[in-house]
């Protein structure tokens, strides 16, 4: 089976019929070759003629498709040269060495699939280790494929082939990421009880995935523990990992890595079948919304409501009302926005009657007082300025934490000293308003994440106090505290 010429086919929106009269041959023969019944030679002039139409197409639509898949091919693909996109073309759907299977193991031949049935290969994986292969395999194949595939995945099964080789965790991250970049779209059921613990870790894990867009997240409200777990991950109408949990599943865990059509067809049923009873994990919003967001979501006025803020650095509902006028007036805000932001402050402060449990980071502060003036991430989203904090409003926003910290009794900080995060992954913040909603978003991603769903919302939680405790007692002493504060303006 010729699943490359499947794939460019699809997307290039080339039908077999268009294809034949294109190159000039019967629309049969077209079929042969995408089923693996007829070879399709490096060398026949219906290659060279067909990649020629396929440079053409591409080239109409404008989505660059073939310059991606070169690039991929050979990142030193000289492009300027159209002989040498024809030759790399040419390559890429005809290199046995650049496939998963060698092309005599995927050959599924007409007569087998008319009486019924039809030879196909796949490679079978075992234990922890042999699923991190196949699934790293899987992932370095769709990033050859060209943009805008569809990845569908669940795992029933116990994680510890994901969790416990970081080095592997930490690849597998990487390319999912790459898989989103290159904007292929993920659709992922998290096949896990409704314990908070479970929840909290594979929420905080996928979190960066989700504020980068391009991921669809669900979770089963009723956890039903299946008779015979599985994990599916799969590229629609292209290639499939299908694996079965065992006894010892560290060395006898089942994976096989398929590509024949109606295995792949089978996985999509069985993950879309399972997707019918689940929910979202996560609303993800633009940044343009995320003043309406902490306005509905965040701002209740509940009186016994609980605030929980695990942020780099202070947000600007710490600050002074006059201090905020005076940053906005220093950078130029014009009239309505600046209405826009004090309403959004005054909404938040004349309803807050919580008492708050804040984590900040110890780096993020010293790194700020060194600098002049500070970009602040969250007035900007909201202004939609540029905004910078000069190094004496930082300052005296720091003396207004210590004002507020002082009379307010129901407020504990505590400074993080050292980044608890996996390194590489960037820094999420976090606002948690109990019991109505959490919200999550980061500098350096463009949405922001939110959900008002109770159980997602303990999950959060109970990362946020294992996070808490995890942080030394001396740095959540209240007179600590006011003393590194103290220490951050004097420098």
């Amino acid at each position: 089976m010729n699943r490359r010429l499947i794939i460019l086919m699809r997307a290039l929106n080339i039908t077999g019929k268009e294809l034949a009269d294109a190159i000039h041959v019967d629309t049969s023969l077209v079929s042969k070759w995408k089923t693996g019944a007829r070879h399709l030679s490096a060398s026949s002039i219906h290659l060279q003629n067909m990649v020629e139409y396929f440079i053409y197409k591409d080239q109409g639509s404008g989505d660059n498709i073939i310059r991606d898949i070169v690039l991929q091919y050979d990142p030193e693909a000289d492009l300027t040269d159209k002989n040498a996109v024809h030759t790399y073309l040419n390559k890429w759907l005809t290199d046995p060495q650049y496939s998963i299977f060698p092309t005599a193991e995927v050959a599924s031949t007409l007569s087998e699939q008319e009486a019924g049935f039809y030879s196909t290969g796949l490679k079978v994986y075992k234990g922890n280790k042999g699923r991190q292969i196949a699934v790293l395999t899987f992932l370095d194949y769709v990033l050859t494929l060209p943009k805008g595939q569809r990845l569908l995945l669940i795992s029933q099964e116990d994680l510890s082939w994901l969790l416990e080789d970081k080095e592997f965790l930490h690849a597998w991250q990487t390319k999912l990421i790459q898989v989103l970049h290159k904007q292929h779209q993920i659709r992922i059921i998290h096949w896990v009880d409704r314990a908070a613990g479970n929840l909290a870790s594979i929420l905080y894990e996928w979190l960066p995935l989700h504020l980068s867009g391009g991921i669809e997240a669900f979770y089963s409200p009723v956890y039903v523990q299946p008779m015979m777990s599985s994990t599916l991950f799969v590229v629609e109408q292209a290639v499939a990992v299908i694996g079965m949990t065992a006894d010892d599943p560290s060395r006898n865990r089942y994976t096989a890595l398929v590509m024949d059509p109606f295995s792949i067809k089978q996985a999509e049923w069985a993950f879309n079948h399972l997707l019918e009873k689940c929910r979202p994990l996560v609303d993800v919003h633009s940044k343009m919304d995320f003043n309406k967001i902490i306005e509905e979501n965040l701002v209740t006025g509940r009186c016994n409501q609980i605030t929980y803020l695990d942020t780099n650095a202070p947000l600007f509902t710490s600050m002074s009302r006059e201090l905020l006028f005076s940053v906005l007036e220093s950078n130029d805000v014009d009239e309505h926005a600046t209405k826009k932001c004090i309403e959004c402050y005054d909404h938040f402060t004349d309803n807050n009657h919580s008492s708050v449990k804040q984590i900040v980071s110890l780096a993020a502060l010293k790194k700020a007082v060194l600098e002049e003036k500070v970009y602040n991430h969250e007035l900007s989203v909201i202004t939609g300025y540029d905004i910078f904090i000069s190094k004496k409003q930082f300052m005296n926003h720091l003396q207004d934490i210590i004002t507020a910290y002082t009379n307010h009794l129901d407020w504990e900080i505590a400074i993080e000293e050292e980044k608890t995060q996996p390194q590489g992954q960037v820094p999420i913040n976090t606002w948690i308003s109990y019991p109505t909603t959490v919200v999550a978003w980061s500098p350096e991603l463009p949405l922001i994440a939110s959900t008002k769903e109770s159980t997602l919302l303990h999950a959060y939680i109970q990362y946020f106090e294992t996070k808490w405790n995890l942080i030394p007692r001396i740095n959540r002493d209240k007179q600590w505290v006011f003393k590194q504060l103290a220490t951050l303006i004097s420098s």
